[in-house]
């Protein structure tokens, strides 16, 4: 019988290696849905990157999770069961120089608050 030795550090290691891959074909992705149709399948976010990446079936989704937890994007997951989401702006409060606040969306400009 072999003997295996845990490596605790192998997933976020991998996670990184497949965000450098994909992560850049995700934020296409969901900059598209916010142009168009915001809610999305997680079976249509699978297929728009391995359109462009041969990925494992869940590695697009996890991408995406942790891409929302470091703030590079964001969603709203609608139905767990049916694995529907849709896409949303990723907004931010900034402090201009005039010291006033205004929210900075991913994509456009800032706007007033």
């Amino acid at each position: 019988m072999t003997q295996r030795t845990l490596d605790f550090d192998a997933q976020p290691r991998e996670l990184s290696r497949v965000t450098g891959r994909i992560g850049e074909l995700i934020v296409e992705f969901i900059e598209q849905r916010l142009r168009t149709q915001p809610e999305f399948h997680a079976a249509d976010l699978h297929k728009f990157v391995a359109a462009h990446e041969t990925v494992a079936p869940d590695s697009p989704i996890r991408v995406m999770r942790d891409m929302k937890q470091q703030g590079q994007i964001n969603y709203t997951l609608l139905s767990r069961r049916g694995s529907l989401y849709r896409a949303e702006r990723n907004r931010t409060l900034v402090q201009r120089a005039d010291g006033s606040l205004a929210v900075a969306a991913s994509l456009g400009e800032a706007e007033e608050t």
